[in-house]
């Protein structure tokens, strides 16, 4: 009986010419629980950027707004209104009503897309004193203070330091 060696291949290399290497289900798993945490972390970071920006932004078409109609109160030689409702959630500028005579009536909803209701964001409140801010043909308005929140962030839209500007003011 003869007996013949048979040779082992070196450690690392497959058994047969089939075989391939690859990585095993722990190791992606492992991958992936990875991957989530590092994506857990910069979503939770964006989020207090996105929210910044939603404050900025809400601040902004706001002050827009009002710049605009303090203009068209005096091109137009009427009195408007910026009137927030649905306890502040929301805002629309409306403009008073004329009659032949040339009296002011009632305000009614401005037609175009100046007119339609603006939504805060969720995340962003809204505090004022008044629930409306009129502009005259003179070009004033009225005096008035606008909070806006968000989480650890305010901005405050004023008309309280210069009669006839509007400020904005990061706090």
């Amino acid at each position: 009986m003869e007996l013949k060696a048979k040779m082992m291949p070196p450690i690392g290399t497959p058994r047969n010419k089939t075989a391939s290497y690859g990585f095993t289900l722990v190791e992606l798993l492992l991958l992936l629980v990875l991957m989530a945490s590092i994506l857990g972390l910069a979503v939770t970071n964006f989020s207090g950027v996105f929210g910044g920006m939603e404050l900025r932004k809400s601040t902004d078409d706001l002050a827009s707004l009002m710049r605009y109609a303090q203009a068209r109160s005096i091109a137009e030689r009427v009195t408007l209104r910026v009137i927030f409702e649905d306890d502040f959630r929301r805002y629309r500028l409306q403009q008073v009503a004329v009659d032949e005579d040339g009296q002011e009536g009632e305000f009614q909803n401005i037609s175009h897309r100046l007119g339609r209701p603006v939504v805060f964001p969720r995340d962003v409140e809204v505090d004022s004193e008044t629930p409306e801010i009129k502009f005259y043909p003179d070009g004033t308005l009225d005096r008035v203070r606008v909070r806006l929140k968000s989480k650890n962030k305010q901005r405050t839209l004023s008309s309280m330091e210069q009669r006839g500007y509007v400020f904005v003011l990061d706090e």
